[in-house]
C-alpha cells in the first residue's frame, strides 16, 4: 500500500513538472490567431512611431531603422499565418507551421516589450543642434551663459526669460545651453522650439507632440491635443525652450504643466520685450548685452579675414564693426559678406545693409 501510494506521488509530481511546458507548447498553436491580433496592433504602433520620428541624426536613424526591420517581420509573419490557415487539412505540415509560428509570436512580443523598455519608442532625451557663431573670448557672453546655467540650476528658478534685441545672441545662447544638456541627466527631455511671430496655439502643439513623437492626427482640435501633450510632460522632467516669443502664451491652453519644486521642470522664453518676460510670469530675467568693441572686432575679423588688416582698409573695417553696434549677428552677417574682397567700396557700402540687419 505504501509503495503504491509512493508511486503515485512520484508521478503526480512528474505530471505537475511536465504541465506547464507542455501547456505552453500547446499555447504555441492554440493561442495563435490572438497573438497575431496582437502582434498587428503593435506593428500599427511601429509604423505610427516611425512615421512622426522625424528627428535628425544616429540616434533617430538607429531608431527607425530598428523599427522598421520589426514591421517587417511581423509583416513576414502575417503572410505566414495567412498561407497556414489557408491549408485545408489539419495534417503535420500545417500542424508543424502553426507550432513553428506559435513560438516566433511570443518572441516577438516579448522583443517589442524588451524595445519597449529599453526606450526604444522614447524620442532622444537633447537633440544636438548647429552653432553658427563663435563665442570664443567674448567675456560678456560667458557671463551671461553661466547666468542662465545657474538659473537652469537653481531650485527656485521655474521660468526664465532671456530679453535682448534682436540679433544680439538669444538663440546662439539657448543652443549652447542646449548642446551642454547632452552630457547630463539634468531632464528628461530637453525641447528647444523656436515660435514664430504670427503663431497659433495649434503650431506650438504639433512642435511639441512631434519632438514626443507623439501621434499627431490633423482631425483632432486643440483641446484633444492639449490633453496629450499634457499627459506625456506631466510625468517627465522636462525643458522647454521658446525661443522668438513675441507675446506671451497660455501654458495650460497648449497643454504644457507649469514648472515647479515638485516637477522640478523649468522653462526658458527668449524675447525681444520685456514685457513678455512680465506677462510670462517669470522668476527670473536675463538681460543679453552687445559685445564689447574689442569682442566685437575680434569675431568680425575671423569672419571677414585678413583682408581687414590691410592699412588701407582697416579703419574702415573697424568702422564697420562700430556700425554693428555689437550685435554679433550683424557682425557675422557682414563680415562674411565681405569675406576676401579688397575693395574699399564695398565696405563703403555696408552702412545699407547693417541698417536693415539691425530692424
Amino acid at each position: 500500500m505504501a509503495s503504491s501510494i509512493a508511486v503515485l506521488a512520484n508521478l503526480t509530481a512528474t505530471i505537475q513538472g511536465i504541465g506547464t511546458p507542455v501547456c505552453r507548447e500547446i499555447g504555441f498553436l492554440t493561442n495563435l490567431p490572438n497573438n497575431m491580433n496582437i502582434l498587428e496592433e503593435e506593428a500599427e504602433l511601429l509604423r505610427r512611431k516611425r512615421q512622426n520620428l522625424q528627428a535628425d541624426g544616429e540616434e533617430a536613424s538607429r531608431k527607425r531603422r530598428r523599427l522598421t526591420d520589426s514591421i517587417k517581420e511581423i509583416e513576414s509573419m502575417k503572410s505566414e499565418f495567412q498561407i497556414t490557415e489557408a491549408m485545408s487539412n489539419w495534417n503535420c505540415a500545417k500542424y508543424l507551421s502553426r507550432y513553428q509560428l506559435g513560438r516566433r509570436t511570443i518572441e516577438m512580443i516579448k522583443t517589442i516589450k524588451d524595445l519597449k523598455e529599453r526606450g526604444i519608442f522614447s524620442p532622444p532625451r537633447v537633440l544636438e543642434m548647429p552653432l553658427s557663431i563663435s563665442t570664443d573670448g567674448q567675456s560678456a557672453f560667458e557671463q551671461t551663459l553661466k547666468k542662465i546655467w545657474d538659473h537652469l540650476h537653481d531650485e527656485q528658478s521655474h521660468i526664465i526669460g532671456v530679453c535682448g534685441m534682436g540679433g544680439i545672441g538669444k538663440t546662439t545662447l539657448l543652443t549652447i545651453i542646449n548642446n551642454r544638456l547632452i552630457d547630463t541627466k539634468a531632464f528628461d527631455i530637453v525641447i528647444l522650439m523656436t515660435i514664430s511671430r504670427f503663431f497659433n496655439l495649434g503650431e506650438i502643439q504639433k512642435k511639441i507632440m512631434r519632438r514626443l513623437e507623439l501621434n499627431v492626427d490633423e482631425n483632432d482640435d486643440e483641446e484633444r491635443r492639449s490633453a496629450q501633450v499634457l499627459a506625456t510632460l506631466k510625468s517627465k522632467r522636462f525643458l522647454l525652450i521658446l525661443d522668438g516669443l513675441w507675446e506671451a502664451i497660455q501654458l495650460d491652453q497648449v497643454g504644457i504643466p507649469k514648472p515647479n519644486r515638485q516637477n522640478k521642470s523649468k522653462i526658458i522664453i527668449a524675447t525681444r520685450n520685456v514685457e513678455v518676460c512680465n506677462d510670462m510670469e517669470v522668476d527670473v530675467s536675463t538681460k543679453v548685452k552687445p559685445l564689447k568693441k574689442v569682442e566685437a572686432w575680434n569675431l568680425f575679423l575671423e569672419k571677414v579675414g585678413w583682408v581687414a588688416l590691410q592699412p588701407d582698409i582697416q579703419h574702415l573695417a573697424n568702422k564697420v564693426a562700430m556700425e554693428c553696434n555689437g550685435l554679433p549677428l550683424a557682425l557675422v552677417t557682414v563680415g562674411r559678406a565681405l569675406n576676401g574682397k579688397k575693395e574699399i567700396r564695398a565696405l563703403a557700402k555696408c552702412s545699407e545693409r547693417i541698417e536693415g540687419i539691425n530692424t
